[in-house]
């Protein structure tokens, strides 16, 4: 299934920069379709006379009684229905977004709709289907695990004394106050009886997780919070996070701070640190993205400038882009933002981090977008500003500035781009590798 940016001939026409726009969304378009789960499924996994082959491990499916697939993710649909057509599924459970689940063809898998970016009451039936089809596996088993980003609210089983209510107050708490996915998974993890390994705990049988990470360096253990890999996170790791973010609740009132606290002074059972039944393959990530957005601005002609794993604060990025856009005719740019949200507004880091860079463009165009197809609390991908989109505002500098201000202030990006133009559609995309970011500048296109 191809991905595609519904708008992008109105996101083009009629700008004095559509030659740049253009090129930055058909970039930004490369980069998506890199990393479209069923064709990543379908190139890396092979069967050969009864023999699965993916990246060098070797798997007699004829040992197998049977093969359980379980997963979660804003990927995990499709790669259920890739993988049904590769493997004879006994039986399977995969958490999707609600409202997708139609979106994807199988035959066995049952699909399960549940909450994104709060966990619900289907991530917490989703987490038990999981947890007792895993539960039932044998020795001669084989469970394929579908991971991906998203999985973390997705798919939830809330470790004993702790409510789901609980770990939707205080995972909202942290995006707003601009944890980032680690920090936010190191306190899942240890909230959770099915995050950080302890899905693959329960498991007699022998593990396959197939995974595809929206998580900057995608360490496995951070990807869906790691349910089937060795946690690297601890109980005191968690305590930290709330500590840094101003969540701790010194005298434990709070279920969620008392857990943790138990926890790290060992009276609840660490996350494990070592599986012996569990193998792991990383099937695509931020990277892919990037370098299918690098191929494609090279086969143009550029050079462009090529910045990883990019964090930091969305609006902080966005004048750091734009200044290298500045100096640079080309850059792509991959990796994941946050936003400390103050204002009441609607919008999403992409979006954020493309308005706040029009305070410093000088010439060209520049665009960032979700490969999940979903910014913030908005149904636009990201947005799109070139040098002329000051102006747009106010022919007055003064005034463009005051405008762009305010709504950044007001955390209100996608009300800026839904009035002035420039927010990028494309709908759920069916995958997620963080974010993409492209800037186009011809030598003469100064403002």
């Amino acid at each position: 299934m191809r991905i595609s940016i519904r708008n992008r001939d109105s996101l083009i026409r009629r700008h004095a920069h559509s030659i740049e726009r253009r090129l930055c969304l058909t970039a930004i378009d490369a980069g998506m379709n890199a990393v479209e789960p069923r064709a990543l499924i379908r190139s890396r996994l092979g069967v050969e006379k009864g023999v699965l082959r993916v990246d060098g491990k070797r798997y007699d499916l004829r040992a197998f009684r049977n093969i359980i697939v379980v997963g979660a993710g804003k990927a995990s649909g499709a790669m259920a229905e890739a993988v049904e057509e590769i493997l004879p599924i006994s039986v399977g459970a995969v958490c999707v977004p609600r409202g997708t689940e139609d979106d994807f063809r199988t035959k066995v898998v049952r699909l399960i709709g549940a909450g994104h970016p709060k966990p619900d009451a289907g991530s917490v039936s989703g987490g038990r289907q999981m947890m007792e089809l895993v539960k039932d596996a044998k020795p001669d088993d084989l469970v394929i695990c579908l991971f991906s980003g998203g999985g973390s609210a997705l798919m939830e089983l809330p470790a004993e004394g702790v409510s789901l209510d609980d770990m939707q107050r205080v995972s909202m708490a942290l995006m707003r106050r601009g944890a980032d996915i680690r920090e936010l998974n190191a306190v899942r993890k240890h909230l959770s009886a099915i995050k950080g390994g302890r899905l693959a705990q329960a498991c007699r049988g022998k593990i396959l997780s197939l995974l595809i990470s929206d998580v900057v360096r995608s360490p496995l253990d951070a990807i869906a919070s790691g349910p089937t890999v060795p946690d690297r996170t601890t109980f005191a790791a968690a305590k930290r996070v709330l500590q840094k973010r101003k969540l701790w609740d010194a005298d434990f009132k709070d279920p969620v701070c008392g857990h943790i606290e138990r926890g790290a002074r060992g009276r609840i059972e660490e996350t494990p640190k070592k599986l012996s039944n569990s193998d792991a393959v990383l099937l695509a990530d931020n990277n892919v993205a990037v370098d299918a957005a690098v191929a494609f601005m090279k086969a143009k002609g550029f050079k462009p400038v090529v910045l990883r794993n990019v964090e930091g604060e969305a609006r902080v990025v966005g004048r750091k882009l734009a200044l290298l856009l500045n100096r640079h005719s080309c850059f792509v740019a991959g990796g994941e933002t946050t936003v400390t949200v103050k204002g009441a507004g609607k919008g999403g880091r992409n979006q954020e981090l493309a308005l706040a860079s029009a305070l410093y463009l000088k010439r060209g165009a520049l665009a960032s977008a979700g490969t999940d197809g979903m910014d913030g609390n908005t149904s636009a991908a990201g947005g799109i500003v070139d040098a002329n989109t000051m102006i747009h505002c106010s022919e007055d500098a003064c005034a463009a500035r005051s405008i762009v201000g305010a709504y950044l202030d007001a955390n209100d990006s996608n009300s800026f781009f839904e009035k002035f133009g420039g927010a990028i559609t494309t709908g759920w995309t069916g995958t997620n590798v963080c974010d993409l970011c492209v800037g186009v500048a011809h030598p003469h296109s100064e403002k």
